[in-house]
């Protein structure tokens, strides 16, 4: 049996993966939105994540019992500016939606998620816990999940390049616009 084998017998998960249904992708990571915001403080960036991920511990000979799994995924979002003695202050809406079931044969199954969390891992990436449940009788059996997290963040605003003939703007736009008008009064 090729690849390492894995301490339930089964053979590893490229043995399996190549006997499934149809070999979905095991990782398919999309663009990172991020959205400027106006508040509320101290957050000022909207930021949408989404990926697809395999339920990779779901590729076995299903035993008709039933399995829990609690997975991490690491995103394509890290945070910009992320201070690693700090814990960044966010608020999330992760959601998981299960999908692609495939089964080597028709049976009855089970497959859930119980809970989902989402946080920044010690190097600024935002991460998602799942804890999933199954059960497939008698197929070779397989998953995936899309993941979407909406993030209220803060991020160090951007320093944009200079134009040429043009002076860097600093401050926001309403301090700008009451620093020209004192100008303009004093002239």
């Amino acid at each position: 049996m090729a690849g390492a084998e894995m301490s339930n017998g089964f053979g590893s998960f490229s043995d399996w993966y190549a006997k499934a249904p149809y070999q979905w992708p095991l990782a398919e990571i999309l663009p990172v939105v991020r959205i400027p915001i106006a508040g509320p403080e101290p957050f000022n960036t909207l930021v949408v994540v989404r990926t697809q991920v395999s339920v990779i511990d779901q590729t076995r000979p299903a035993d008709g019992q039933r399995h829990g799994a609690t997975l991490t995924y690491g995103t394509a979002f890290s945070l910009v500016g992320f201070d690693p003695r700090m814990q960044p202050t966010a608020c999330h809406s992760t959601a998981v939606s299960l999908q692609m079931f495939q089964a080597s044969d028709d049976t009855t199954f089970i497959c859930a998620v119980d809970t989902v969390s989402g946080k920044f891992d010690e190097n600024g990436r935002w991460t998602v816990t799942v804890d999933v449940v199954s059960e497939f009788d008698g197929v070779i059996a397989a998953a995936t999940a899309y993941v979407s997290s909406w993030v209220l963040c803060y991020e160090p605003p951007i320093d944009l390049p200079r134009t040429p003939g043009k002076p860097r703007q600093q401050g926001s736009v309403q301090q700008q616009t009451i620093t020209n008008i004192a100008t303009l009064a004093h002239t």
